[in-house]
């Protein structure tokens, strides 16, 4: 069966390479339309929270809501977006991902098996125990670092591109040309500081976004775009942030990496993730390692890397 399962996920990426794509499912180009046409459907604001624990401000956690939006009837998934309440940056990202494959998907080109593994485990008491970080296809998009980028090189799902600091590049066009790459609809992991990761000294700051627009600017008479995105907005405990578009100069942005799905067709290759796989190098960054570029850039190229740290 897993063999079986592999030659389909490979004959659907083949057809998506010819322009061809699975009966019933929308073109490929059209899923960021579909992305973008279903972020409205996330209500405005709900509450900002991140943590399991529950609080007198909120009716339930965004882990809960993740388990209640999303149940599996005959393989195929059903949605209450109304449960999303409250959320998180990556929880909205990957929730919004989730729906709009299910909306592009009509033909069932995504199997009941990758469906399963694609829904997020994130409470105790159901068919998997509760997923880590780099667990799972959920663990890995929700995982410090890229690994929302991670997971799309994983299933060769889309492509992947680096934004570093004006610093990494020789001439500001050059930088600004890697942001004219960025387009609407695309998934954005920004870096507020220069940290991949954490260990017991340091932790990464970062926000998870869908990229909506950026608007050529100037401040103190230098050239800083404004970037606008859609996410959930906030941090810590928050009960006016939430789901919502919102505002940020490029010169905030320690470094980025854009993740464009070009062949949703891919994400049946989840069948081959299991709930409780585990990627190392994922795993680590939760709390024990401080990533490099280099290794940001080798996982969302889809290299297979040997890690060289204990952990």
């Amino acid at each position: 069966m897993k063999l079986i399962r592999r030659a389909a996920a490979f004959a659907l990426a083949f057809l998506a390479a010819l322009g061809a794509v699975p009966a019933g499912a929308a073109p490929a180009d059209d899923f960021r339309e579909i992305l973008i046409r279903n972020i409205g459907q996330f209500a405005d604001g709900g509450g900002y929270y991140t943590k399991k624990e529950y609080s007198p401000l909120f009716v339930r956690t965004a882990w809960d809501g993740m388990e209640q939006a999303l149940s599996l009837e005959g393989g195929r998934p059903s949605w209450d977006l109304s449960v999303l309440r409250p959320s998180f940056c990556s929880e909205a990202c990957y929730m919004a991902l989730l729906k709009a494959l299910s909306d592009w998907d009509a033909g069932g080109a995504i199997s009941s098996a990758a469906w399963e593994n694609l829904k997020p485990y994130a409470v105790e008491g159901v068919a998997w125990p509760v997923q880590k970080d780099g667990e799972g296809c959920w663990g890995r998009a929700n995982a410090n670092g890229p690994g929302f980028a991670s997971l799309a090189a994983c299933l060769g799902a889309g492509t992947n591109l680096y934004i570093g600091n004006p610093g990494e590049y020789k001439t500001a066009s050059a930088y600004w040309e890697r942001w004219d790459s960025v387009q609407k609809g695309d998934f954005l992991k920004i870096f507020w500081n220069r940290y991949i990761g954490a260990d017991e000294s340091h932790s990464e700051s970062g926000h998870m976004v869908i990229f909506l627009s950026r608007t050529r600017s100037a401040l103190n008479g230098k050239r800083d775009d404004i970037i606008t995105y859609w996410s959930s907005n906030g941090s810590g405990t928050n009960p006016d942030g939430g789901y919502g578009i919102a505002t940020c100069r490029a010169s905030k942005i320690c470094r980025a990496v854009r993740t464009r799905i070009t062949n949703p067709a891919a994400f049946d290759r989840a069948a081959e993730i299991p709930p409780l796989s585990r990627d190392s190098w994922l795993c680590a960054l939760e709390s024990s390692h401080l990533g490099t570029v280099a290794e940001l850039k080798a996982a969302i190229s889809g290299e297979i890397v040997e890690w060289k740290w204990p952990y």
